[in-house]
């Protein structure tokens, strides 16, 4: 099983406005809500693949119930702990006019001290060894940054494979319990490197120091310009498919989801690469954070362009 780990979820309300401008009245044009927060994208796009997955986090009342609901209608096993906090809602701007995507997302609420030991003791009595745990997305508030290294420990320790997609000082700390993958983009990786990375040359560098490191794995993520893949035995480079684009929000996501897929069902590295990226170019394609379909993504497949470094 791949469990994804949510600690802060959101509603995801995407808006499309045609030449959106501040200071001025905004009509909208079309609006989705989808279910949202790093984890719970893995999730979606985990089960597009065919893959089992369980989502797990936190959700509160009315919002956190929408979302637990649209989980289980698209087939997604659902295991949150329920708060008195109620679940953030995120507005995601989408302009077809100036071809931007503006992101304003809510803190959350805190959460007490009681669910946040509700959520270890509910993963850590369903994790067994050879699952796969992804930790997505950032804390949420009441939760110290260290938590995710502290639980990260607990489910190695009954022998599952950890992969982490976190921000800054939670990644940076999460790297002491050495997981399995993690998947930074040029910001997260200097930010845990403390160095400022111009050329390419650096960040493989430092990639590769990651490597030394026990990192098992380490996708960096470069937006438009595409994906850097290393571990012990390749360096591969992948350039971004060029497809026309409805929402970059849940990309990252998509190719973390790939790459779990990947391990979990004995690809090939290459073949994880490859999965990746058509994943990845599939998802923008799509509107909010909608997931493609599976169809989608193979018609891009035959498409990547994997080198080595």
């Amino acid at each position: 099983m791949i469990y994804t780990v949510t600690c802060n979820p959101a509603l995801d309300k995407t808006v499309t406005i045609q030449n959106f401008a501040v200071n001025k009245v905004n009509r909208v044009l079309s609006i989705r809500k989808d279910a949202g927060g790093k984890g719970i994208n893995v999730s979606k796009m985990l089960n597009k693949l065919g893959e089992p997955t369980c989502a797990m986090g936190f959700l509160g009342l009315e919002t956190g119930r929408y979302i637990e609901k649209e989980l289980k209608l698209q087939g997604i096993q659902a295991s949150f702990v329920h708060t008195q906090a109620e679940t953030r809602t995120n507005l995601k701007v989408v302009d077809p006019f100036k071809k931007t995507h503006t992101d304003i997302n809510e803190p959350g609420e805190p959460l007490s001290q009681a669910d946040i030991k509700s959520l270890e003791d509910k993963l850590l009595s369903m994790v067994q060894a050879d699952d796969i745990v992804v930790f997505s997305g950032k804390t949420a508030n009441g939760m110290d940054e260290s938590i995710i290294r502290d639980w990260m420990i607990k489910c190695k320790h009954k022998k599952a494979r950890v992969f982490v997609d976190a921000e800054k000082s939670a990644l940076k700390l999460a790297l002491e319990a050495r997981p399995y993958m993690i998947k930074p983009n040029q910001e997260e990786l200097e930010s845990i490197t403390g160095k400022e990375l111009i050329s390419r040359q650096e960040m493989i560098l430092e990639c590769e120091r990651i490597l030394e490191n026990g990192v098992s794995i380490v996708v960096l993520s470069l937006g438009g310009e595409g994906a850097m893949f290393f571990n012990q035995a390749n360096r591969l480079y992948a350039k971004a498919l060029d497809v026309p684009v409805k929402s970059t929000v849940g990309a990252g996501d998509s190719m973390m989801a790939a790459f779990a897929y990947g391990v979990h069902n004995n690809l090939t590295f290459e073949e994880a690469a490859r999965l990746s990226m058509a994943v990845s170019a599939a998802k923008v394609t799509c509107e909010g954070t909608k997931m493609p379909e599976r169809k989608q993504i193979d018609d891009l497949l035959e498409k990547v362009h994997i080198e080595m470094i």
